[in-house]
């Protein structure tokens, strides 16, 4: 390409943009976050809650729960 062949900052970002999620990372997590029903407040609903915590926490986010009773 024309104009960054010597530009550092441009190829940082080329290498950056190309290690985003891809659609096979999306299928791999919607694979797993629907394989069984999770209705609201189910033992299978805080499992995919932990399991988003878990891989959000992978990817440098800070993750944090709370605990609520919505029924009160």
């Amino acid at each position: 390409m024309i104009g960054f062949d010597q530009d550092r900052t441009q190829k940082d970002l080329e290498s950056h943009f190309i290690s985003l999620p891809t659609a096979e990372g999306f299928r791999s997590h919607l694979t797993r976050i629907t394989a069984t029903p999770h209705p609201f407040g189910s033992a299978a609903n805080r499992d995919v809650g932990a399991y988003l915590g878990e891989v959000m926490h992978r990817s440098g986010w800070d993750v944090s729960t709370y605990e609520y009773d919505v029924l009160t």
